[in-house]
């Protein structure tokens, strides 16, 4: 491997693009190439990061030199970089959620498997100073249960992110980093129950509104509700976890934490953390996965607990994650 980390990106929307301002702050990263159907796309991105330009992901593959590939791409489009990844034998790094099918998610676990292939998804908010803190906190307590939201406004308009078979809607494309932080700080889930509606956004095919409840497999109870009919500028109530355990109640938003009552002798102002983009640099460069908080065997879990959802919401019925 040369001195720096050799990367191509797969994807040059407005997420690929977070990660590639990312990379420029990682020292011993370099980003060489991007690719994306929309040669516009391409080569505007190509010209603001000093990398070359490709609308053919296999022709940057095979000509670049690459020591890892991200994966920034729409839901339903997942597949064909994976397996491209895989056969050339790269690490990658792959945004959320990583399939819109679990046929499309298990076939890539089982190559990313049977080929030993180092991976990272990108659940950012893992890495957080107050997700590493929440974690420690809860470590051995006894978690009665958690109260989750992810309430924002984007449900407006004809994206396809409002297209339920391209997106699988707000509890699949979005809310998935919600449901990820309740298994990182509670654990794995093993039912769920799930009502959805339409209630306001009667343009789109997706649900507005869900409420799920979910039994952890730890034996502690969960709830969640999402909802795209707010205020398009107000993120506040995004990603909102509330962990009760002992007679405590810890409360998760935005990467920060606060516990009640206050625990005597913790810490809770945020402190910097490495970030997901130096974490995954980092593990590339040193052969070390071990930073990686969410590989992608883990995230098909977090996947699961979205498409369990939506099959509960369809058929009326709690669905069991073993079941999906």
């Amino acid at each position: 491997m040369s001195e720096k980390v050799r990367i191509g990106c797969i994807g040059c929307g407005g997420n690929a693009k977070g990660h590639m301002r990312g990379l420029g702050n990682v020292e011993d990263a370099q980003l060489v190439a991007v690719c994306d159907l929309v040669k516009d796309l391409a080569e505007a991105a190509a010209g603001e990061f000093n990398a070359r330009p490709y609308t053919n992901m296999n022709e940057m593959l095979d000509k670049e030199g690459l020591d890892a590939v991200y994966i920034s791409i729409p839901v339903h489009t997942h597949g064909a970089p994976e397996m491209a990844a895989i056969e050339r034998g790269l690490p990658f790094l792959v945004e959320k959620p990583v399939a819109r099918t679990m046929e499309t998610a298990r076939e890539i676990e089982k190559a990313v498997a049977d080929k030993d292939i180092q991976t990272a998804v990108g659940y950012q908010l893992r890495y957080t100073h107050g997700a590493n803190l929440a974690r420690e906190l809860l470590d051995g307590k006894t978690i009665g249960m958690a109260v989750a939201k992810y309430w924002c406004g984007t449900g407006r308009g004809n994206k396809w992110t409002q297209q339920f078979e391209k997106s699988g809607g707000q509890i699949l494309e979005q809310a998935t980093h919600t449901i990820d932080m309740l298994r990182n700080l509670v654990g794995d889930v093993e039912e769920v129950y799930n009502v959805a509606a339409n209630r306001v956004l009667g343009d789109i095919d997706c649900p507005d509104v869900n409420s799920l409840t979910m039994k952890f497999a730890n034996g502690a109870v969960g709830s969640m509700s999402t909802c795209w009919h707010l205020d398009p500028k107000d993120w506040s109530n995004a990603n909102v976890v509330d962990v009760l355990f002992d007679a405590n109640t810890l409360h998760f938003a935005g990467g920060k934490i606060s516990v009640t009552p206050e625990i005597e002798g913790v810490d809770l102002e945020p402190k910097p953390a490495q970030t997901i983009d130096a974490a995954f640099v980092r593990a590339v460069k040193t052969k070390d996965f071990s930073g990686i908080k969410s590989p992608y065997a883990d995230a098909v879990k977090t996947m699961a607990v979205s498409i369990a959802a939506i099959q509960s919401a369809e058929t009326g019925k709690a669905v069991r994650l073993s079941e999906v």
